[in-house]
């Protein structure tokens, strides 16, 4: 089980540290391993968080 750091998952996801850290506190990504202070991603949440969001067309969206 590769974990990434908090730089290394905002780039697969072509986002923000800081989008990664507003959405701990507010639960709506996917979860987050906290080791003492560190936090890290599992690759393979990171990656299953991209294939659950890819759709093909815009009447495949649901809405949370």
């Amino acid at each position: 089980m590769k974990l990434l750091n908090e730089k290394q998952a905002a780039s697969m996801l072509q986002c923000s540290v800081y989008t990664l850290q507003k959405s701990r506190q507010t639960g709506d990504m996917m979860p987050y391993v906290k080791i003492g202070r560190t936090v890290r991603y599992k690759e393979e949440d990171v990656r299953n968080y991209i294939v659950n969001r890819t759709f093909n067309a815009t009447s495949q969206y649901w809405y949370e």
